[in-house]
């Protein structure tokens, strides 16, 4: 019984795995046009601004990585426009925050789902030593999404605040290591999806399936016992 529960369990649990139960869980907001009318892609290195406490230093990093001075037509339109799409990057930077929290929440909540049948797993007798090395693969992988949403989640936000008209290099540079951030971002995704689709799903299927196995040869070689102390029981009785 303890084993069709914890089957039927791992079977609805496995369910929500499916990409689109998934995908409706985890808005998509990297298709922002305000962060995608960046042209242009500038390799960031992240060490340039980890640490650091303040907008003034979170953008001088970022120019620093940027390594190149605004032409002055790039430049002049920036002027013009920035203060505008700064508010509307108010607005943006609010709703990446909630839905990279929902986000986590689900990718967490699965996580601790996932923890919670493995102790079941392993109280019932289940050999769960390759399903936790899987479990604490995925547990680094949202660990590591987790990170990279507060980074991007920082470069909209000092985008919308800092002093954009009298720093447009910093605000370019600002904007470049956001639509950067959701290129890696969206790949950390996918790559976190696959797994859960993939090394998750199959670790969690050849553990219960070894369990069964090992179950019916148990119940097998228990039932054959009884058969034998039977049969041998009658025939004492038949002498």
């Amino acid at each position: 019984m303890i084993l069709r529960k914890l089957s039927a369990f791992a079977a609805v649990l496995l369910l929500v795995l499916s990409p689109a139960v998934v995908l409706a869980q985890t808005e998509d907001t990297t298709n922002d046009t305000l962060v995608e009318e960046t042209s242009q892609t500038t390799t960031v290195d992240e060490s340039t601004t980890e640490g650091t406490t303040t907008i003034a230093e979170r953008v001088a990093a970022r120019k620093t990585a940027l390594g190149e001075k605004l032409d002055a037509k790039r430049e002049s339109l920036l002027l013009r426009k920035c203060e505008a799409a700064q508010t509307k990057l108010v607005s943006l930077a609010n709703r990446v925050q909630l839905v990279n929290a929902k986000r986590m929440r689900a990718y967490q909540g699965f996580g601790d789902k996932f923890n919670g049948l493995l102790s079941r797993l392993e109280d019932a007798g289940a050999d769960v030593t390759e399903l936790r090395a899987v479990l604490s693969t995925y547990s680094d992988m949202t660990d590591q999404l987790g990170e990279e949403f507060g980074q991007y989640e920082m470069a909209v936000s000092d985008s919308a605040e800092m002093n954009c008209t009298g720093d447009p290099t910093g605000f370019e540079a600002t904007l470049r290591e956001a639509r950067q951030l959701v290129k890696g971002l969206k790949d950390v995704i996918a790559d976190l999806h696959d797994y859960l689709r993939g090394e998750v799903r199959d670790a969690f299927t050849k553990t219960m399936n070894a369990y069964n196995a090992a179950s019916d040869k148990a119940t097998t070689a228990d039932d054959s016992q009884t058969d034998n102390a039977s049969d041998t029981e009658s025939d004492s009785s038949g002498r």
